[in-house]
C-alpha cells in the first residue's frame, strides 16, 4: 500500500555569501599653484559612499568612493588649508552558488586614515577599507504531510520553529535641508570636511511597508572670514518606508541605510547657511518564524515499511543578541582647547572556543585642537572595545559594530580622554540538517508457522528513548507505557518492560 501525502510549499531566502573584506587605498596629490608648500600635517579624514552593486554568476562587485582629505599648516605661517581627495574604490566577492538574480545587503566603512607628507609639495592619503556583503538567493522546499494511514503505522513527528530570511527590499531617498549658524557663528567662507552619519531610532513593519525613522548628523569643519577654523554639526529628523511584496504581521524588518553620496553647498550672501543634500538607500531584510513539521523516523507494527526520505538543509537564525559598549580611551599631546573628534569604528572580529565567543571592536581615534601655543595640533590612537557570549560550539556568530550617538571628548593637562558608545550586534547561526517521510509503501508481513508471542520482557539500557525499544519490537508506545504505568518521558535505567506486540 502506497502512503499518500499532501505537499506544500516554503519559500525563503537562502544565504548564500555573508564575507567582510578589507583593502588598503592610497592616493596622492599635488598643492594647488595658489596654495603656499606644506609645512607640516595636521590631521586627515575619510568617509566612504557606495556607487553601485553589480552581481553576475559567480561573484559580485561592489563600487564607490573615498571622500576625504588632509588638514596641513603651510611654511608661510598662514592659515591651515585643506587638499580634496577622492578616491574610487571595487571590491570583487566570488561564491560559486551567486547568480545574477542575487539579492545583496552591502556596507563600507574606513577603518584607519592616515595622511603622509612626500615633499613640500605632494602628500599622500593612506584609507583602510572595509566593505561587507550578504547575497541571498531565492530558495524554495517541499513539505510533506501524511493523510489517513494503517494503524499499523507507527510515527515519530516534531515541529522546529526557523527563523528565515523571507524578503528583501530597497529605497532610495534624498535627505536635503538648509543648515543655518546660530547668531555668534562665524560666517562660512570655505568648507574644509563634511561628514554625515546615519542612525535609525526605530523600524517596523505594517502590512507591505518597511517603516523606519531616524536621525541624519551632519558635520562640517570650516574656515571663517578671519581664517580660523571652526565646527558646525546638526541633526536631521527622517521618516521613509520600503514597500514589499508581501503582507506581514509577526515578521521583524531589518534595515541597512548607507550613504551613496552628499555635498554641502554655501548659501547666501552672508555665508551663515549652507544646504547639505546626502543621497540615501535603504536596504531592507525581513525575516520570520516558519513552523516546519517532519515525521523524522517510521515503522510498522504489522509488516514492512519501505520508507522514501527527504533532506534538509538549513542556514537557520538561532539567536540575536545587542548591547552598548563604551570606548574610553587617553590620547597623550599637549592639547589645550578642543576643535573636533573623529572615531573609526572597525569591523568586529570574533575568536570562537570552547562554547563562548570573544567579540572584539578595534577603533582609531582622531582629536583636532590648539595647543598652548594656538597652533593648530592633532592627537590620534587606538583604542577598542570587547563583548563575551556564549555560543555552541557548532554555531556560528556575525557581528556588526557602529558608533552610537555623539563622542565626548574632556580636555586634560596631558592631552584627552574621549569616551564613546559603541552599538554592537551580534546574530548566531547553525547549518540546520533535518529530514522528513516524504514517500514510501507498506507490505504486508509473511505468515509465521511458528506463532509470535504476544508479550517481550526486556530490560531497558540506560538512556534508552521509549521509541526505539518500540521501533525494535515492533510495538506501540502507547502500549508499553500503559502495560507498565510510565508517566514520565524519561524510562527508568536498569528496569525491565513488559512490551506488547501485536
Amino acid at each position: 500500500m502506497e502512503l499518500a501525502f499532501q505537499t506544500s510549499r516554503l519559500p525563503f531566502l537562502k544565504r548564500v555569501l555573508q564575507e567582510t573584506r578589507c583593502q588598503e587605498e592610497t592616493a596622492e596629490t599635488i598643492v594647488p599653484d595658489s596654495c603656499p608648500d606644506i609645512a607640516s600635517i595636521v590631521d586627515s579624514f575619510a568617509e566612504p559612499v557606495i556607487r553601485g552593486k553589480d552581481c553576475r554568476d559567480g561573484s559580485v562587485t561592489i563600487s564607490g568612493g573615498i571622500k576625504g582629505g588632509i588638514l596641513y599648516l603651510p611654511e608661510d605661517g598662514s592659515w591651515p588649508r585643506m587638499l580634496d581627495f577622492y578616491i574610487p574604490f571595487t571590491m570583487k566577492f566570488e561564491h560559486p552558488s551567486l547568480t545574477e538574480n542575487a539579492q545583496i545587503l552591502c556596507s563600507s566603512r574606513v577603518r584607519s586614515v592616515d595622511g603622509r607628507l612626500i615633499n613640500s609639495r605632494k602628500a599622500m592619503l593612506r584609507v583602510g577599507l572595509g566593505c561587507s556583503v550578504t547575497a541571498y538567493e531565492q530558495q524554495e522546499e517541499t513539505l510533506y504531510t501524511l493523510q489517513e494511514h494503517a494503524d499499523e503505522l507507527q510515527t515519530k513527528a516534531a515541529s522546529y520553529s526557523l527563523q528565515l530570511p523571507l524578503e528583501t527590499g530597497e529605497k532610495s531617498f534624498v535627505i536635503s535641508d538648509t543648515l543655518e549658524l546660530p547668531a555668534g557663528h562665524p560666517p562660512i567662507s570655505q568648507v574644509y570636511k563634511l561628514q554625515c552619519q546615519l542612525d535609525l531610532s526605530d523600524q517596523k513593519l505594517v502590512g507591505n511597508k518597511a517603516v523606519f525613522k531616524g536621525t541624519a548628523l551632519c558635520k562640517f569643519l570650516y574656515l571663517s572670514e578671519d581664517q580660523t577654523l571652526c565646527l558646525y554639526q546638526q541633526q536631521l529628523p527622517f521618516s521613509q518606508y520600503c514597500e514589499l511584496q508581501t503582507d506581514y504581521d509577526e515578521e521583524q524588518a531589518e534595515i541597512l541605510p548607507i550613504l551613496t553620496g552628499y555635498d554641502l553647498e554655501v548659501e547666501g550672501q552672508e555665508a551663515s547657511r549652507a544646504m547639505v543634500t546626502m543621497h540615501v538607500l535603504a536596504q531592507c531584510v525581513v525575516s520570520g518564524n516558519r513552523t516546519v513539521s517532519l515525521i523524522e523516523d517510521a515503522y510498522c507494527t504489522q509488516g514492512k515499511l519501505i520508507p522514501a526520505w527527504k533532506d534538509y538543509a538549513m542556514d537557520v537564525c538561532l539567536d540575536r543578541q545587542h548591547t552598548m559598549q563604551t570606548v574610553r580611551q587617553h590620547l597623550t599631546g599637549g592639547l589645550q582647547e578642543l576643535l573636533d573628534t573623529d572615531v573609526y569604528v572597525d569591523y568586529p572580529a570574533a575568536d570562537q572556543k570552547e562554547g563562548s565567543t570573544q567579540i572584539t571592536v578595534p577603533v582609531q581615534i582622531h582629536v583636532l585642537g590648539y595647543d598652548h601655543d594656538r597652533t593648530l595640533c592633532a592627537l590620534t590612537g587606538k583604542g577598542q572595545t570587547e563583548w563575551r557570549m556564549a555560543l555552541d560550539d557548532q554555531a556560528r556568530c556575525v557581528a556588526e559594530a557602529d558608533q552610537s550617538g555623539s563622542c565626548y571628548t574632556s580636555v586634560l593637562s596631558d592631552g584627552a580622554e574621549v569616551r564613546c558608545e559603541i552599538a554592537l550586534h551580534a546574530v548566531c547561526y547553525a547549518d540546520q540538517k533535518l529530514r522528513t517521510l516524504s514517500g514510501g509503501s507498506m507490505e504486508a508481513a509473511p505468515e509465521q508457522t511458528g506463532g509470535r508471542p504476544s508479550v517481550i520482557l526486556r530490560k531497558v539500557p540506560g538512556r534508552t528513548e521509549l521509541w526505539d525499544i518500540a521501533k525494535a519490537c515492533s510495538a506501540r508506545e502507547e502500549a508499553i507505557r500503559a502495560a507498565n504505568h510510565l508517566e514520565d518521558e524519561n524510562l527508568p535505567e536498569d528496569r525491565l518492560l513488559l512490551i506488547p506486540v501485536g
